[in-house]
């Protein structure tokens, strides 16, 4: 789990961070952006006094998501915490620290919902003071690195307080933070926005393993299976890869991809009983990635809905919009999901053909649902998936895009654990879904107890 806290110069986040720390009933990976900057003949290229220089180039943001964010997400056993010495002005030779099971990551600095990082972070907090307090806090803490109180003013209103000012025009970060405080006071510092976050701190799979009395040291795949079978649809594939990883020391994402495909194609009928793709259907150069919500989106459903509905014919109970791209504001990847219902999933003359002739390949069968895309070559625009008319599966993907369309807080934890995937397993579409498993369920989990006894939905 990742943990932001932002704010403006001297707003109190390393002061905050250390008793959040405190408080914490988990082991706590500390790191601050001051360990990240970029030389000083970069961050000052546009000269000492230069707001634009200091937020754009003072820190070394892809050496900060490489060596620590991405890294420690993925479960490495150690992270590089320090990367430059800024007082020295050298690299740090060895700043790696490592990662126990369980651990949080507490991050602070300045400039932490920028476009680049905003989207790295499971709680994001943003410490807000006014400039006047600002101010006064300089004066004293950094009276003798610049010398005089009149070059303290000096270089914060020249260069960071105008650089606080270009980030927070250009990045929204109290419109991106989670939590909202004011820290004017540090003793007693007052909510101003809480919105639901994803703070999800999962055991880690050595954690999970041994709760469920699985031997360590079995075969990765075999303790994968026990552990399905004892936790069910939360034992992912993303789970099986950092077993397998595990035994190499490296993170499941730094698996060669073709071995994570591997891997999970051998899981697959276990994940989906039934399962079974089709000859001639792969697509190799696809990849995923999440766009900011398309209000053309219902226009092109509608136009899928059209093409289906006139192949199918009466064959086609139920057609709908569903996944990401029929919930407004939610980001998704830019490919509409069509749901169609048929009384005998079994009877595949009755749509298979229909839909390969509107250029929908069958790619994929489970005991649940067939699942079509566009054929090789084409663009991949639209999914199709047939299930059977009043089944579980028809059901619940209706009532997780209902539940999404009026709950906002739902919506933004699901909109931020896929973009977290989409950053992570660009690369593979199977762990990309897996990913997200943990929210789906607990978002199902909250329809369910809404529900009353005989509810559906159309």
């Amino acid at each position: 789990m990742l943990v932001g806290v932002d704010g403006p110069d001297a707003a109190g986040k390393s002061t905050f961070a250390r008793q959040l720390s405190d408080h914490l009933d988990c082991v706590v990976v500390r790191g601050s952006i001051d360990d990240w900057h970029r030389p000083r003949e970069e961050r000052l290229r546009r000269g000492s006094e230069s707001a634009e220089g200091y937020y754009r180039d003072c820190f070394d943001y892809e050496a900060l998501v490489a060596g620590l964010l991405d890294p420690f997400i993925g479960g490495a056993a150690s992270v590089k915490t320090r990367h430059f010495d800024y007082h020295s002005n050298t690299p740090v030779s060895d700043g790696t620290t490592r990662v126990p099971a369980g651990a949080i990551l507490l991050f602070e600095g300045v400039f932490l919902l920028r476009p680049e990082l905003r989207d790295r972070w499971d709680l994001a907090v943003y410490l807000h003071v006014p400039e006047s307090v600002t101010l006064a806090r300089v004066v004293e803490r950094d009276r003798v690195l610049f010398g005089t109180q009149d070059a303290v003013l000096r270089r914060y209103e020249a260069r960071y307080l105008p650089g606080q000012a270009l980030y927070r025009s250009e990045a929204h970060p109290l419109n991106a933070a989670h939590v909202v405080l004011d820290n004017s006071e540090p003793k007693s510092p007052q909510v101003l926005v809480w919105r639901t976050a994803v703070v999800m701190s999962r055991p880690s799979v050595a954690e999970r393993l041994a709760a469920a009395h699985i031997d360590p040291e079995t075969e990765p795949v075999a303790a994968w299976r026990q552990l399905r079978e004892v936790e069910g649809a939360r034992a992912t594939v993303v789970d099986l890869y950092e077993l397998v990883a595990g035994r190499r020391g490296i993170a499941g994402w730094q698996l060669p991809v073709a071995e994570r495909h591997a891997l999970a194609r051998s899981v697959m009928p276990l994940v989906w009983p039934g399962f079974s793709t089709t000859n001639g259907s792969e697509r190799t150069a696809d990849t995923i990635q999440v766009v900011d919500y398309d209000p053309s989106w219902p226009k092109r459903y509608q136009q899928w809905r059209e093409v289906i509905a006139v192949q199918l014919g009466p064959a086609a109970l139920r057609i709908a919009h569903v996944g990401s791209t029929s919930v407004p504001g939610l980001l998704a990847k830019p490919i509409i999901d069509v749901q169609v219902s048929v009384v005998d999933l079994t009877d595949e003359d009755a749509y298979v053909p229909p839909l390969e002739a509107a250029g929908l390949q069958l790619r994929s069968r489970d005991d649940l649902h067939r699942y079509f895309r566009p054929f090789p070559g084409r663009p991949r625009d639209v999914h199709v998936h047939v299930c059977t008319a009043g089944s579980a599966w028809e059901q619940e993907h209706l009532l997780f895009r209902d539940y999404l369309r009026t709950h906002p807080e739902a919506c933004h934890a699901y909109a931020q654990v896929k973009k977290q995937a989409a950053t992570r397993w660009s690369d593979d579409g199977i762990a990309y879904t897996d990913a997200k498993t943990e929210v789906i369920l607990e978002i199902l989990a909250n329809v369910v107890t809404r529900l009353s006894p005989g509810t559906t939905t159309e």
